[in-house]
């Protein structure tokens, strides 16, 4: 896991740290929580294409890239309509994130926080 090099000037800080209190939040789970409606809020109205690593491909995709190279060494591949690729079982594998894919971005952050992340009120107190 690597940490973000987020300097932020100390009043700025502690004003964070004063609202994750008040949501009952740890500290880093309330960051969590707005990385990843900053995410969503970002890319709202905003277009988003990365390429994606080998390693972030799914079991399924890599299987549906390899069943489509497979098929596109047919003979007559090239002739036939997207209808004929697609009931041959063709299906396009994306190699890029889009801004489409924000939410499972979203959805990895908010697993980082734990069902136990609100403060105790002794923890609100203190």
């Amino acid at each position: 896991m690597k940490n973000l090099p987020a300097p932020l000037p100390d009043d700025l800080y502690d004003v964070l740290k004063r609202i994750a209190k008040y949501e009952r939040r740890k500290f880093r789970d309330f960051i969590y929580l707005i990385l990843a409606e900053g995410l969503s809020s970002y890319y709202c109205e905003r277009q988003m294409f990365v390429d994606k690593l080998q390693t972030e491909y799914t079991k399924e995709e890599t299987d549906q890239i390899a069943k489509n190279a497979e098929l596109e060494k047919t003979e007559g591949w090239n002739d036939l309509s997207w209808d004929e690729r697609k009931s041959r079982g063709y299906v396009s594998v994306e190699d890029y994130w889009q801004h489409s894919d924000i939410s499972k971005f979203e959805n990895q952050l908010i697993d980082l926080i734990t069902s136990n992340s609100h403060l105790t009120d002794k923890e609100v107190e203190s």
